[in-house]
């Protein structure tokens, strides 16, 4: 898979599965998985709360967060967020 670096990247991992996407490239892989249902909304930051969100809520929330300077790899709150054995990051 290559990916585009002008395009946002997420470390996602699945216990023994890492892997780096774009939000197009997760879609494309997962479109069919239970990724993308409607009801799939216990996404929880850093182990913490659960969220009503959807896992494109969850993306849009990380753009949103990038833009002002907050969740990403390289700050001291780095954010991760998960979901049954699912944990993503926004990395670029």
């Amino acid at each position: 898979m290559n990916l585009d670096i002008n395009k946002i990247q997420y470390l996602c991992s699945w216990e023994d599965v890492v892997e780096i996407h774009t939000r197009e490239s997760l879609y494309e892989q997962y479109k069919d998985s239970n990724l993308y249902d409607d009801d799939n909304n216990d996404w929880g930051f850093d182990n913490d709360d659960n969220y009503d969100l959807t896992f494109p809520q969850i993306l849009d929330k990380f753009d949103a967060l990038f833009e002002v300077g907050e969740w990403h790899l390289y700050k001291q709150n780095a954010k991760r967020v998960q979901n049954d054995n699912m944990i993503i990051q926004r990395i670029w």
